[in-house]
């Protein structure tokens, strides 16, 4: 969608290219030798708290891209980009004003750059474009009201259709089939993602085949599908390249959702029926359910969690999240960038002005990425702009899965409604193992505190135990 190929961090719109503070031409190939920020001249660190992610000399950043993030970054400072003057200069646009839309889709492109291409795969997932006169302008899909959240009426709800994202960086298929084995139920929806540096094509298409002859099986089991009922899984085809402690975690599953609601669309139409999930359910390769889904479907339709988010939330964490700029690098590590000028991107004291300046931590909370989202607080991410610039607006940060859900739901019109929240996620962590991993004596001992998932699940003889003592009922 955004077609135009552009360098240095630039990105296509309407035919042209944003180019970065110091960079012009019709690709944004020229660069300004005299600008300071152009002189590549920056010193990298690793983010000190986790010195196992300290890697080898064979790994560098992209010397150009970071020059960009740069030039960006004293563009935004010379422009006085604080949180306060981008509230009054990007006012939210009205769904229905399409050309007002592309006009605040194109001031975000102006302010929160430099763009890589998970950058620009996450806008053709979001954005969709109508021709006029030959210019395209730009909208959010998602804020059709086609898309608009039911209203779930407690005490009503009777059966619930669940959506699960599984988000893995290497495909086992013994260990996927152990999961959808407990998991699978044809009523429930399933997208997966599968990092883009794994390359493995025969991988890819035996997870589909697999995939594809567990939902034919249903037709066997469920004798109200009709026909041409729609598949209830996709394995992602644009997908996104991962690196830990970027933005590149979050990416994956906003996408998921656009894919959720449109097969909700799709399934609609053919049942005549509404067909909405509850809740969306992120999980890794190394989770693993310590309860049942029937449970799980219980629990979740109860009328006190039918219209409930379960967020974890906590105190702020180190304060080097949010004053480094960290960068992806060329072997997939993220990685915190230091300019030896410490004026050179127009900021002192090395600190990150993306972060700093556009962002209140007084109004910010921190906690885990695993969470039960709804339908509502899901759609609400991908189809609010002040939802969309949050994102955007934490694309240098350290780590921004632990706090991007809960900055986006502290400034949603919907917080604090004590009703729709809880700050627990119904997930179990071995914070007790020197390993961080689930033990057998885990589960023979049982677990602390009422649980349905279990993270960090790395050994089959451990599933067995689970599946054996709590899955078999």
């Amino acid at each position: 969608m955004m077609g135009k190929e552009c360098s240095n961090g630039g990105i296509g719109f309407q035919n042209e290219c944003i180019c970065p503070y110091s960079f012009s031409g019709s690709m944004c190939e020229n660069r300004d030798e005299k600008e300071q920020c152009n002189s590549l001249n920056l010193e990298t660190s690793m983010f000190n708290l986790y010195p196992e992610f300290i890697f080898g000399d064979n790994d560098e950043i992209d010397k150009q891209y970071s020059s960009s993030v740069c030039c960006w970054h004293k563009y935004r400072v010379n422009q006085n980009y604080t949180e306060k003057y981008i509230n009054e200069v990007l006012v939210e646009p009205t769904v229905d004003n399409i050309k007002e839309q592309s006009k605040y889709i194109k001031k975000l492109l102006e302010t929160y750059g430099p763009w890589d291409r998970n950058d620009k795969l996450l806008f053709n997932y979001l954005l969709t474009s109508a021709n006029k006169k030959g210019k395209e302008d730009y909208y959010l899909k998602y804020a059709d009201p086609k898309y608009s959240p039911p209203v779930l009426e407690p005490f009503k709800i009777t059966s619930s259709n669940l959506a699960f994202f599984l988000l893995v960086s290497d495909i086992k298929m013994e260990e996927i089939k152990t999961l959808f084995t407990y998991l699978y139920r044809p009523k429930h929806y399933y997208v997966i993602h599968v990092d883009n540096n794994f390359n493995d094509t025969k991988k890819i298409e035996e997870l589909e085949l697999y995939l594809d002859n567990l939902f034919k099986k249903s037709y066997e089991i469920d004798h109200y599908l009709t026909d041409n009922y729609p598949k209830n899984y996709r394995v992602m085809k644009d997908r996104f390249s991962g690196s830990w402690g970027s933005i590149s975690l979050v990416y994956p599953e906003i996408a998921a959702y656009s894919i959720l609601f449109d097969m909700v669309e799709e399934r609609s139409a053919i049942s005549r029926k509404n067909e909405t999930w509850t809740h969306v359910i992120n999980l890794s390769a190394n989770d693993f359910p310590v309860k049942t889904v029937s449970e799980l479907e219980f629990f979740l339709r109860l009328p006190t969690n039918i219209n409930r988010n379960f967020l974890e939330t906590g105190p702020n964490k180190e304060s080097e999240r949010y004053t480094e700029t960290f960068l992806r690098t060329k072997l997939g590590n993220t990685i915190a960038v230091k300019y030896k000028d410490s004026n050179v991107c127009g900021s002192p004291n090395n600190n990150n002005p993306m972060i700093t300046n556009t962002f209140y931590k007084g109004k910010s909370n921190e906690g885990s990425q695993w969470h039960f989202l709804t339908y509502k607080f899901a759609h609400y991410i991908i189809s609010d702009f002040n939802s969309i610039r949050r994102l955007l607006s934490l694309k240098f940060a350290m780590i921004p899965d632990e706090f991007f859900y809960q900055q986006v739901r502290n400034e949603s019109p919907f917080y604090p409604n004590e009703a729709i929240w809880d700050t627990y996620n119904y997930r179990f962590i071995p914070w007790d193992s020197s390993k961080l991993a689930v033990t057998k004596e885990h589960i023979e001992k049982g677990f602390p505190y009422v649980t349905y998932f279990t993270r960090k699940v790395y050994k089959q003889d451990v599933k067995d135990l689970i599946i054996k003592k709590l899955l078999h009922q």
